[in-house]
């Protein structure tokens, strides 16, 4: 970079310019290479004018744009220190200097640079909220544009659930915690007993106001929600040989359904914690739990593109945690995709499921009905919460 306004982009082992990139609209002052924590490379350009810019060298895309004060502005920058181990800069003028914290969002088309693990619509505030790393946003329903960023966790954040009000969520770590926040300003509420290990899944019972959590140290947990100042646990289950992968419930059924690494699907009841029985029909990990209510039915996906639909009590006992239908999650022939998320619409009788090619399928359990005559359970009794006491 020179005097003119364009940074100039070449390779060192030919004599062709590679591109330019535009921009600035003063003399250029100087150039910096920066390293991100991912170990990617970010350049950082900055003009007499006081305007700087980061820019990632691998899509040679500008990622950030910042500039100095006005009365700096007019005044012209003259020197600028860049403290890439802290994200400063340090503009310097005539007479004043002024500091900056730039980003590294090495993909700034993405809503994160790390996985995201848990996304969700808040209906009573209408915005979305995502989990990443350690840290949580919340989006703009209406324009995809983020509101607030809480940096909530020293540890990455692994699985995240809401409660009932949509008011507070939860978050489950790699290093055993759980933990609630307010949705408003992501301050930590209160704390749940710890795992052992990795905080697989999560999911909440509306009804019962409880907090149900699986670990990769294959166990299971019950916490109450009720008390504003921590989460009392109220039962702990185990039964599974290797690593729980997904979780669901169900307050119409008093069911509550896990998967392990090993395919198995262990069915508990939901008040008593007993093992009601164990449906054996995958080969590889489950990867999605649902309950199909309001029928006595459990659908399960895993990674070799199988979609199951399981019978749950109080089916007759010969139709009970018995695959009553399986099909295949067909991307090309003979291809098949893994389903990654599925949800249940029981208003209009079907499921809805979405794998790992994108694509996102509405399939009807009119057929299973209709074969093994499963009729709709009545409307759930009103939550006890002293059953589980």
């Amino acid at each position: 970079a020179g005097i003119t306004h364009e940074l100039m982009v070449w390779n060192a082992f030919v004599e062709k310019k590679l591109a330019d990139l535009p921009g600035h609209k003063a003399p250029m002052l100087g150039i910096h290479v920066v390293e991100s924590r991912d170990g990617a490379f970010q350049l950082l350009s900055a003009d007499k004018s006081g305007v700087f810019k980061v820019w990632d060298l691998r899509s040679l895309s500008c990622n950030q744009t910042f500039s100095c004060e006005p009365q700096m502005c007019a005044a012209g920058t003259k020197a600028y220190i860049n403290l890439s181990h802290k994200n400063l800069v340090i503009a310097v003028s005539m007479r004043r200097f002024q500091e900056f914290e730039f980003s590294y969002s090495n993909t700034p088309d993405l809503t994160d640079d790390r996985e995201v693990v848990g996304a969700f619509y808040n209906e009573t505030l209408d915005s979305f909220v995502t989990a990443a790393g350690n840290s949580v946003r919340v989006w703009d329903s209406s324009n995809g544009q983020p509101l607030k960023t809480y940096q909530v966790s020293e540890s990455p954040i692994v699985s995240m659930s809401f409660d009932d009000r949509q008011r507070k969520f939860f978050l489950g770590c790699a290093d055993g915690s759980v933990t609630c926040h307010n949705y408003l300003n992501g301050v930590l509420m209160k704390e749940f007993e710890d795992h052992n290990a990795e905080v697989s899944c999560m999911t909440y019972c509306d009804e019962d106001k409880c907090l149900i959590t699986a670990s990769w140290d294959r166990s299971l947990c019950i916490h109450d929600d009720m008390d504003n100042d921590e989460g009392v646990l109220l039962r702990t289950m185990k039964g599974h040989s290797k690593d729980i992968t997904c979780i669901a419930n169900s307050f119409s059924l008093r069911l509550i359904a896990t998967s392990g690494a090993d395919g198995h699907i262990l069915v508990w009841h939901y008040g008593m914690g007993l093992l009601e029985g164990v449906c054996q029909g995958h080969a590889q990990d489950v990867t999605q739990l649902v309950f199909l209510e309001p029928y006595p039915l459990l659908l399960s996906c895993d990674i070799l593109g199988n979609i199951c639909v399981w019978g749950m009590p109080p089916c007759p006992l010969s139709q009970r945690f018995k695959c009553l239908g399986r099909i295949k999650n067909i991307l090309l022939e003979q291809v098949y995709s893994v389903v990654l998320a599925a949800c249940n619409f029981p208003q209009l009788g079907v499921f809805v499921t979405g794998d790992e090619a994108g694509d996102i399928k509405v399939r009807s359990t009119e057929s299973v009905l209709k074969l093994h005559h499963i009729d709709a359970m009545p409307p759930p009794k009103p939550p006890t919460i002293q059953e589980l006491r």
